[in-house]
C-alpha cells in the first residue's frame, strides 16, 4: 500500500491535526514545514504532492510511539534499525502502531474483525514474526488496509464514546 495513503489513514483514525503531525515528526527525527506535511496528506493530482518515502512514514511512526508512550521529561532510546523492504513495509506499520498503543493480541484481532478481516491468532504471531522465521506472515496490502479501517472504527468510536461521557 502506498506510504502517502497508510499516512493518511492513520491521521483520520487518531483525528490529529496538522501541528500535531508536524510534532509528532519532529519527535521522530524528521523536522518538516506545515506546508510538507500538507503535500504528504493531498491526492497525487495536486500540484502540492509531495511523496511519502519509507524514511518519512517510520520517522512519523517512531514519533508516533514516542508521543504516547513517553512520560514528561522521559526520553526514549531510538528504536533499532530496520532495513525497510517491499515485503516488511506493512508488517513494521503495523508492529510500530502496536507498540505506540500498547495493543494487546485480542486487540489485534478485534482491530481486523472491525475491519471486516477475520484473523486467527496464528496470523497474527506470523506477521509479529521476524522476516527470517519460518513462520514469518508477509502483510499483504489486504490486510493493512483492513486493519487500518479497523483502527479507524475503533479509535474514533472511542473518542465519540469520550465525547458524550
Amino acid at each position: 500500500m502506498q506510504n502517502n495513503k497508510v499516512l493518511k489513514r492513520i491521521r483520520y483514525a487518531l483525528k490529529y491535526r496538522d501541528k500535531k503531525m508536524k510534532k509528532i515528526f519532529a519527535l521522530g527525527g524528521l523536522d518538516l514545514s506545515l506546508n510538507e506535511i500538507n503535500g504528504l496528506l493531498v491526492n497525487e493530482s495536486d500540484p502540492t504532492y509531495k511523496n511519502c518515502s519509507n524514511k518519512h512514514l517510520h520517522c512519523f511512526l517512531n514519533g508516533l510511539i514516542f508521543f504516547n508512550r513517553s512520560c514528561e521529561g522521559e526520553t526514549l532510546s531510538e528504536p533499532p534499525f530496520i532495513k525497510i523492504s517491499k515485503h516488511n513495509a506493512n508488517n513494521l506499520v503495523i508492529k510500530k502502531l502496536n507498540i505506540a498503543f500498547k495493543f494487546s493480541q485480542e486487540e489485534i484481532i478485534h482491530i481486523f474483525n472491525l475491519g471486516e478481516l477475520p484473523v486467527t491468532t496464528t496470523e497474527v504471531n506470523g506477521i509479529f514474526r521476524g522476516e527470517k522465521s519460518k513462520m514469518y506472515r508477509e502483510c499483504g496490502d489486504k490486510y493493512i488496509r483492513k486493519f487500518l479501517k479497523g483502527l479507524a472504527i475503533l479509535l474514533r468510536s472511542k473518542a465519540k464514546a469520550e465525547e458524550l461521557l
